[in-house]
């Protein structure tokens, strides 16, 4: 029960792949990509944890693309 409130081990192994698939995007500083495949998990899973840190991740990306600018 602890697992699936803390979406543990429960969660689906299709949320997990997008995730890491986004994560991936970011590292390889794919921001258009990660943002719109972000956006539509957010769509489908809410405002998890795991999605706000992303979103995080790509908005420092955009300032430092930004300030690069």
């Amino acid at each position: 029960m602890l697992e699936e409130l803390m979406e543990g081990a429960a969660r689906n192994a299709t949320v997990d792949a997008e995730l890491n698939t986004i994560r991936t995007l970011v590292d390889n500083d794919d921001i258009t990509k990660a943002k719109s495949s972000l956006d539509a998990l957010r769509r489908k899973v809410g405002d998890i944890p795991e999605v706000l840190e992303l979103q995080a991740a790509i908005q420092s990306l955009q300032w430092l693309e930004d300030d690069e600018a």
